[in-house]
């Protein structure tokens, strides 16, 4: 009968008949039973109230259990979808802290642990990431495709990893590009590199002599892309040393 409860609940929630689904979801959390679902029917309460728009209510049950569930993978699906509460209520930089807070807890719990969060929700990943790149928040777009991870040949993602890189470049965030390009292997972001050595070899001649060697490693069949990038870092260089 525990069981029972559980399953009737979880069947209205996936009809989409949310309020009822949430009435039985709160008794199992008030009853407490059963006891290895109460994580599983606060997620699912949150989850209710988001698709109600109603965030704050959700960001609330999330609260709860983010960084805290006894089960890693309820912890890092509701800090997940904490991400898109707050995109929900206009709230980017929350938006962007919680990617970031995200990524950290998925280095902490294991890859294979939000594996199966990222295999479900793959397609919103796409959908936050091309918001935040409208937004011009390249940064967290880039931290939002780094949880997709997607494989080579999805072209929408890779369309707005090459968006986000420009970005990324525009403001020589060399960290965050190699970090996107090794999370993106099938996007072409080769020119985004050699913009982004141009951009730091003005003021790091040397971190920009540095990424020309690594850029050139990774995309030895775009040289021509980096035969400008590598003139400037000398041109820097010279100036330098005058």
């Amino acid at each position: 009968g525990e069981q029972d409860a559980f399953d009737g609940a979880e069947v209205l929630f996936v009809l989409g008949e949310y309020n009822g689904a949430a009435t039985k979801f709160e008794a199992i959390v008030k009853d407490g039973r059963p006891e290895r679902r109460v994580e599983r029917a606060k997620l699912r309460l949150g989850m209710c109230h988001e698709a109600r728009r109603r965030f704050e209510d959700a960001l609330g049950w999330y609260g709860s259990l983010s960084g805290e569930a006894s089960d890693p993978g309820v912890s890092l699906e509701a800090g997940f979808r904490e991400c898109f509460c707050y995109g929900g209520l206009g709230r980017a930089d929350d938006v962007a802290r919680s990617i970031a807070d995200l990524s950290a807890r998925i280095d902490e719990a294991g890859a294979d642990r939000w594996e199966a969060v990222r295999s479900s929700w793959g397609w919103e990943i796409a959908q936050l990431a091309e918001k935040l790149v409208v937004q011009k928040r390249y940064q967290a777009a880039a931290g939002a495709l780094r949880l997709a991870r997607p494989d080579r040949g999805w072209s929408r993602m890779e369309k707005t990893a090459v968006a986000a890189s420009k970005g990324l470049a525009d403001d020589a965030a060399a960290d965050e590009l190699f970090r996107l390009a090794d999370a993106c292997p099938g996007a072409d972001l080769a020119p985004a590199f050699a913009t982004c050595i141009r951009k730091l070899s003005a003021k790091l001649p040397e971190d920009a002599l540095s990424m020309l060697a690594a850029s050139a490693e990774r995309y030895p069949d775009r040289s021509e892309l980096f035969g400008e990038a590598g003139a400037s870092i000398s041109k820097a260089l010279v100036a330098q040393n005058k």
